[in-house]
Formats: structure tokens, C-alpha cells, sequence
């Protein structure tokens, strides 16, 4: 175990987080019944939310992730808009009964339907906006009226509903906005970077842009990792992790408001929806407007998606705004 204390816990990017979780847990993992296991908690930190794209993996560890983060935010828990981004997902109208069932709890928490949180059910209660407690509208404005204040928590785990990701806190320092995850049982190769990483720096991204406060790093406290099987080869070995460069890069702030951003999540999903090999070339919805840059980004990562997944070649034309992205479609070397 005396290799494992040397690695870093900062990281410039995801590709270098997922390395090194696959060094520990065959290094350091031992066997629990049915799984492996870290035998002891770990704290990494990103320490640019920017930096939230694989360059190493295939699209769809960009696609998949992009997908989890709209997810997320929109509070649905049905499978019409995720279950071509879960493997194994039912395509019927039923809930994902699954740990990552986490938007709900942010948008809608304590709202008491038993219906399944689809697109348009979800859509109507963000209208609605009564009947719930929306912690991420709360936290925004917590720390608009005093950035200093350490209360801006979310709270996702409870008894009654056992989920792997339990808090998130969001708190400013040094006139920064960082983020704190906790979280408990995390699956490497399944959770890590596609459902927890990625989307919760996207979330991270979203609260620095509603309260104006410049993002600062984003921290994740994991109780145990772990993997059903490990392989006795490992995908990160000899490879070579591109160093693109994302400090200097931010979106601009458009001067949304969260019921701006619900709306532009809409336009996305019915813009995802209905891509098939007929609307392929149907125009981005984002395109040209500065304030929507990174949705015009995700648009593009979706239509490429599609594309391949269809077995047509995704013609990337359009000028990506992010470098990772620029990088991982068009292979600027940044």
C-alpha cells in the first residue's frame, strides 16, 4: 500500500482521476463477497470543473456523461430521455430505480406524486414550481444574498431514501465557489467519472454562473470504491493523456436565470428527441447566441452521438467552443 499514499489527489482532468482509481483499486482493493473494495474513504479534488470530458475514451464517454448532467438537472426519474445513455435501461415509461435517481430530490424535494418523473411531468412541475422544495433554487439563493454563507447544502441521501451520492456543499472561498460531494458506495468503472465526476462539475458550473461567483475546484469524499470484476488488463496502461489546457477557458455568463436554464434544458431534450437519420442536419438550436455557448456545445455532442450510433460518420462542422470538445471532435491539439 506504501505506492498508493504517493499518488496525487489534485487532478487537471477527469482521464487523470479515472487513471488513477483503476491504479488503486488493483493495487489497494481487496474482496467483499461479490466485489472488490478500497479498504478506507478517499478525497481527490478537480481543480478545474472545466476540465469535466474524457480525452482518452471513446464518445460515448462524452455523450453519456453530457446525458447524466441533464438529467440531473432536470429532475426527471423516467427512462424516455436516459435509457439510450443507460446500458440496460428499459425503453417502457418507468422509473429508474437506481442510486442516480438524484435530480428529483434536487428539484423536487418533498413533492408527493407517485407519478414517474417523465419529461413532460417533470417540465410542468418546474412550472409549477409549488407543492416542493427546489434545493437547487434554494442554494442559488443562499449564497446570491451572502456569499460567505456556509449553509448552501444539498442533501440527496436519507433513511428512507439510501442513495450513493448523500450531500453536496457548495461554499465560497477566497472569492471562489467550491464544491464538496460526499458520497459512499462508487463503482469505477460504472459511476465514477460518468455519473458523479461529469455531472456534478456541470452542476458545479451552473451555480457559479446563477450567483456570479468565479468557480473554483470541485471535491469529491468517496466511502469506497469499488468494481464488480477487475480485468487483468487495464485500458490505462502506456497511454498517453493529452494536456488540454481549459484554466483559461470559461462560457461567457450569459445572465441566466435557473428558469432560463429549465427552458433551455427543454429546448435540448425535444432537440435530442428527435434526432434520427432524417434531422441530422437539422440546425443547432444554441447556434450563435453567446449566452447559450455551452448548450450549443452539448447540442453538437448529442448530434455526433446520434450520428455514430446511426453508423453514419458525424460531420463536425461546427466550431466548438470548449477545447476538450475541440480536441475530441475536430483533434485540435490544444
Amino acid at each position: 500500500m506504501k505506492s498508493l499514499r504517493k499518488l496525487k489527489m489534485k487532478y487537471q482532468s477527469v482521464d487523470h482521476i479515472l487513471r488513477d482509481a483503476d491504479t488503486l483499486i488493483r493495487q489497494g482493493s481487496t474482496k467483499q463477497g461479490a466485489v472488490y473494495e478500497l479498504p478506507s474513504p478517499i478525497m481527490f479534488e478537480l481543480t478545474d470543473s472545466m476540465a469535466r470530458f474524457s480525452c482518452i475514451a471513446d464518445r460515448n464517454s462524452v455523450a453519456i456523461p453530457a446525458a447524466e448532467s441533464l438529467y440531473l438537472l432536470s429532475g426527471m426519474t423516467g427512462s424516455d430521455f436516459i435509457k439510450e445513455f443507460r446500458e440496460g435501461v428499459s425503453s417502457k415509461m418507468i422509473p429508474c430505480q437506481n442510486s442516480y435517481s438524484l435530480g428529483s430530490v434536487l428539484r423536487f424535494q418533498g413533492q408527493k406524486t407517485e407519478n414517474v418523473l417523465d419529461y413532460r411531468t417533470a417540465n410542468a412541475f418546474r412550472q409549477k414550481n409549488i407543492g416542493f422544495n427546489d434545493q437547487l433554487a434554494q442554494v442559488v439563493a443562499i449564497l446570491k444574498k451572502d456569499k460567505t454563507n456556509k449553509d448552501a447544502v444539498i442533501q440527496f441521501a436519507s433513511i428512507q431514501n439510501p442513495l450513493d451520492v448523500h450531500s453536496v456543499w457548495f461554499y465560497s472561498k477566497h472569492d471562489m465557489l467550491e464544491m464538496l460531494v460526499s458520497t459512499g458506495y462508487i463503482d469505477v468503472y460504472k459511476d465514477l467519472v460518468w455519473r458523479l465526476v461529469s455531472p456534478f462539475a456541470f452542476l458545479h458550473q451552473i451555480v457559479s454562473d446563477l450567483t456570479e461567483i468565479p468557480m473554483g475546484s470541485s471535491r469529491f469524499v468517496i466511502g469506497c470504491l469499488c468494481v464488480d470484476e477487475i480485468v487483468s488488463s487495464s485500458f490505462f496502461q502506456n497511454l498517453t493523456f493529452p494536456e488540454i489546457d481549459t484554466h483559461n477557458f470559461r462560457y461567457p455568463n450569459g445572465k441566466l436565470t435557473l428558469r432560463d436554464m429549465d427552458t433551455l434544458m427543454s429546448i435540448m431534450i425535444e432537440f435530442v428527441s428527435r434526432l434520427d437519420e432524417h434531422s441530422l442536419i437539422r440546425a443547432n438550436p444554441f447556434e450563435g447566441d453567446e449566452r447559450v455557448q455551452m448548450w450549443s456545445d452539448y447540442a453538437e455532442i448529442f448530434r455526433a452521438w446520434k450520428a455514430e450510433k446511426l453508423g453514419y460518420k458525424a460531420m463536425m462542422e461546427h466550431s466548438f467552443y470548449h477545447p476538450q470538445l475541440r480536441f475530441i471532435y475536430k483533434g485540435e491539439a490544444l
